[in-house]
């Protein structure tokens, strides 16, 4: 696996569970299909900056920063996905 491989991977699993875990703790019920298209959506829009933050950390030889946010930013994605794709039971 590629660098950027590697990052696509930590992304999309940093998003889809932080959307599991907002689910859960918030007893939200939701339609898979509509939860799918709500992480590619929120992920697509969050990837530019979540970009942007990595290189800038990572320009600065700072490697576990520059993961750690891209994590970050990703997760937040997912989060608004739930949010949007989620009903409360």
């Amino acid at each position: 696996m590629d660098g950027l491989e590697v990052l696509a991977n930590e992304g999309a699993n940093a998003a889809m569970l932080a959307a599991v875990q907002y689910i859960r703790q918030n007893s939200l019920k939701y339609d898979a299909d509509a939860l799918v298209a709500c992480l590619r959506s929120h992920c697509k829009a969050s990837l530019p900056a979540a970009l942007h933050d990595f290189r800038d950390a990572a320009d600065c030889h700072m490697d576990q920063i520059a993961i750690s946010t891209f994590r970050a930013t990703m997760a937040f994605a997912g989060i608004e996905a739930a949010k949007e794709a989620g009903s409360t039971i």
